[in-house]
């Protein structure tokens, strides 16, 4: 499967623990109001649509994630699927337990924790893991969700970093990021199936 991070892990983290500056601000993302309340970023090979605060920004520099965006202190990565790539036999929750599981060989004393997300939309699916773990001498919270939408082709596995201090605060705003994801209407002559531009695995 090509849609592995372990390979991604040192940029993500830098993102992390060493900060980023706002310069590589993408000409993809517009802003909702002239108060810069928040920002709308688009993934246009999916038709994904997601809405962060001010301060988060994309950066696409040296990934292969479909999509990345970043503040000081947390990254958050995409990967974009289509059901139709795969057999009937597999399941999105395959996908999903395959990336967590090859994103997790990379951490070192990986534990899974007990946490109680605050997804509030009732127009898709949404699983959620929490683990810690430590890489290098930095201990950090690594956070996955699955995001369906009935009846639709597509669906994404995301992955939160963050050090533990900083997620435990902000575990509501990383829900809302998740929980704002959304799909640009089907095209009426696919059904729903967005299968023939699909991204190889």
């Amino acid at each position: 499967m090509k849609k592995v991070i372990a390979a991604l892990l040192s940029f993500i983290l830098a993102a992390v623990f060493s900060g980023c500056t706002e310069s590589d601000i993408s000409s993809g993302l517009s802003l909702l109001s002239p108060e810069n309340e928040e920002k709308i970023f688009t993934v246009d090979e999916y038709g994904l649509s997601f809405r962060t605060p001010p301060e988060w920004v994309e950066d696409m520099e040296d990934t292969e994630l479909d999509y990345f965006v970043t503040n000081i202190f947390a990254g958050l990565g995409i990967f974009g699927f289509y059901r139709s790539d795969f057999t009937d036999d597999a399941d999105p929750e395959d996908i999903f337990r395959i990336q967590n599981d090859s994103t997790l060989e990379a951490y070192d004393n990986v534990q899974k924790l007990e946490h109680k997300s605050t997804f509030e939309a009732s127009n898709k699916t949404i699983t959620a893991e929490l683990y810690s773990a430590e890489f290098e001498l930095e201990k950090i919270y690594v956070y996955f969700t699955l995001v369906e939408f009935p009846e639709r082709d597509e669906f994404f596995w995301t992955m939160i970093t963050a050090s533990p201090s900083y997620a435990r605060k902000h575990f509501d705003e990383f829900d809302d990021i998740i929980d704002s994801f959304e799909l640009k209407e089907a095209d009426s002559n696919s059904n729903g199936a967005s299968s023939e531009n699909g991204s190889a695995i």
